[in-house]
């Protein structure tokens, strides 16, 4: 035990734990005793899903400085105190048991440096706070706990980590894919039975959706800024969401509105990568994604501001049918033409814009024009 380091051992017969062995239970031992004289009860039993706060709590109350991990198949191995420092040293809600943002900052960090798609999914209720005022703080706790409870047993825990953002406001890292984590977000709205006991008003929820890039990061970018910006964008599409469901952003606002370019999104070098365009306009963000399968950049960006212009106004939607670069003397133009479809309505309708310096902000201007022509 010395010689490994260990201050403690678990003792076997076959598969079955029969006690606990310690250094200081064997200082003193006769020469030739067997280790089951002087090895000490078991105790405390911990399964290996127990919860970390849980399993702490538990060696807290036991007065435990070690406790044996077995499940049905036999021991797991000893759990100690200071194994636990690393995840109890972490930000926690007692109310829902969740970590808060920071947790989900060093999970998106560790995922994005080694080259893995991170997605996030960020969730606030709708109107808390008069539904807080009206029924209560208990009863907005049991809210809480309550869509955080729907939340975690919605989630993969091999794809997703579930943080509390905020009062009423939670936060879904996931490395599924774009489509995916758009799909996940339905369903979470859908699935959701939002009846709380003492309240005559069941309880809802919106969603934003912002990642699902495929590329390596350069050396230099700063992963938790990255982070950062995809946490602030997902959340922005979820407030433009909020406003549009209040129906405060009409078609007519939305075809007058200035659109500026937020940013592209994409990795020329991955035939297969996702590429998202992020737009804002009237005080709000939306976002589009498409995947490149064979297709051109280019065109991919194009059909990515199409799908972001159809959040800003739901009535329309462009279909991209070309895109063209023509070079005019000692300028470069870039064209869109397609086909905007708007209920019954059908036409054709086309834009050109002038490449400065960015080609890929000369198509997301093109295709927004074209979108609102």
């Amino acid at each position: 035990m010395l010689g490994h380091g260990l201050k403690i051992l678990g003792v076997l017969d076959g598969n079955r734990l029969v006690g606990l062995v310690g250094i200081e239970d064997l200082v003193g031992a006769k020469e030739g005793e067997v280790v089951a004289s002087v090895m000490r009860p078991p105790g405390s039993i911990i399964s290996p899903d127990s919860n970390v706060r849980q399993a702490a709590q538990q060696l807290v109350a036991e007065k435990a400085d070690s406790a044996p991990v077995l499940d049905a198949k036999g021991f797991k191995g000893i759990l100690t105190p200071l194994m636990l420092l690393e995840d109890l040293g972490q930000s926690y809600d007692p109310l829902t048991s969740l970590s808060w943002s920071d947790r989900l900052r060093e999970w998106g960090v560790w995922h994005l440096q080694n080259n893995e798609e991170v997605t996030i999914i960020f969730i606030d209720l709708n109107n808390f706070g008069a539904y807080n005022k009206k029924y209560g703080h208990i009863v907005g706790d049991h809210v809480i706990a309550k869509v955080a409870a729907f939340l975690t047993g919605e989630i993969d825990p091999e794809l997703d980590i579930l943080v509390r953002y905020g009062g009423d406001e939670f936060a879904l890292g996931t490395l599924r894919d774009r489509d995916e984590s758009e799909a996940l977000a339905e369903l979470l709205v859908k699935r959701f039975d939002g009846k709380v006991e003492g309240a005559d008003e069941p309880v809802t929820f919106t969603t934003g959706v912002f990642g699902g890039r495929r590329h390596k990061e350069r050396e230099s970018v700063h992963y938790a800024a990255t982070i950062d910006n995809l946490i602030n964008i997902a959340s922005k599409n979820c407030i433009a969401n909020k406003k549009r469901q209040r129906g405060e952003l009409d078609n007519a606002q939305a075809k007058t509105t200035n659109y500026n370019v937020l940013g592209v999104y994409a990795d020329e070098d991955d035939p297969e990568g996702i590429i998202t365009v992020v737009v804002g306009g009237g005080g709000n963000v939306f976002s589009g994604a498409e995947s490149r399968k064979g297709k051109s950049v280019v065109d991919c960006i194009a059909i990515a501001t199409a799908k972001a212009m159809a959040h800003s106004r739901p009535d329309a939607r462009l279909e991209v049918l070309a895109i063209d670069l023509m070079q005019e003397e000692d300028s470069r133009i870039v064209s869109v033409t397609g086909k905007l479809l708007n209920g019954a309505e059908e036409r054709a309708v086309s834009a050109a814009k002038q490449v400065a310096d960015d080609l890929a902000t000369a198509v997301v201007e093109a295709t927004i024009e074209a979108f609102n022509a």
